[in-house]
C-alpha cells in the first residue's frame, strides 16, 4: 500500500477564486472581504510589527543541521527530507562583550545534473 504524503497547511489563507472581488458599486464582495480579514489576521500572528525577523543560531544548532544534510552528499534527496536551501538566520556567535557582529546566514544545497547533493552548508551573506 502506497504511504500518502500528508501537505503542510498554509499559515495564510488563500483567495476566493470563484467570485468577483468588488460588486457593481466597487465594494469588496463579503467572500473578498473576509479573505482580507483572515489574511491581516494572519499575518499579525505569525509577523511582529517589525516585519520579518531571522531566528537567530548558535554554532552548535547550525552544525547539528548541516550535519544532517552532508550525510546525504553523492544520494539524491530522500523522500520526506525537506530541501531547506534558501532558510535564513542570523549567526549568534558566543558572547564576547558585543565585539563580534551578529551576521546572517543562508543554507544551500548544491545538486549537480543528476540531482545528487554535492554540498550543504550556511553561507555567510550581506543585506545591503
Amino acid at each position: 500500500m502506497s504511504r500518502q504524503t500528508q501537505k503542510i497547511k498554509s499559515i495564510f489563507p488563500s483567495v476566493p477564486r470563484s467570485s468577483q472581488a468588488v460588486d457593481q458599486r466597487g465594494h469588496l464582495t463579503a467572500q473578498w472581504s473576509l479573505a482580507f480579514n483572515n489574511l491581516f489576521e494572519s499575518l499579525q500572528q505569525n509577523f511582529s510589527n517589525e516585519g520579518f525577523s531571522l531566528p537567530v543560531l548558535n554554532a552548535e544548532q547550525q552544525a547539528m543541521i548541516e550535519n544532517s544534510y552532508q550525510k546525504l552528499i553523492g544520494s539524491r534527496m530522500p523522500p520526506g527530507v525537506k530541501d531547506i536551501t534558501g532558510y535564513r538566520i542570523i549567526d549568534a556567535p558566543y558572547y564576547d562583550g558585543g565585539v563580534t557582529p551578529r551576521v546572517p546566514k543562508v543554507f544551500i544545497i548544491e545538486y549537480n545534473t543528476d540531482r545528487e547533493i554535492v554540498s550543504a552548508q550556511w553561507k555567510t551573506y550581506t543585506i545591503t
